[in-house]
C-alpha cells in the first residue's frame, strides 16, 4: 500500500521548562527591531496562540483525523 503525506495542523505543546526561554529567544530574533514593532509581534502571536488552541478547533481537528483514518482504512480493506 502506498504511503501518502497530507499536511495537518496541530497545536504545539511546550514543556513548562521551555517557557522561560521564549522571551530571551524572542529578544534575540527581533534584535534591531523597534520596541513598537516588537510589541506588535508579541500581540500578533499571542492572539494566534489563542485561536490555535481553541477547544472547538482542536475537537474539529481530532474528528477530521479520525474520519480520515477510518476512511483510508475502509478503502484499504475494501479496495
Amino acid at each position: 500500500m502506498p504511503i501518502y503525506y497530507e499536511s495537518r495542523i496541530a497545536k504545539l505543546a511546550l514543556k513548562d521548562e521551555q517557557i522561560p526561554k521564549l522571551d530571551p529567544e524572542f529578544e534575540e530574533i527581533t534584535e534591531g527591531e523597534e520596541q513598537e514593532r516588537k510589541e506588535k509581534l508579541k500581540t500578533k502571536w499571542a492572539a494566534l496562540e489563542v485561536l490555535v488552541g481553541d477547544q472547538r478547533r482542536l475537537q474539529l481537528i481530532a474528528a477530521d483525523l479520525v474520519e480520515h483514518f477510518e476512511r483510508r482504512l475502509w478503502t484499504a480493506n475494501t479496495g
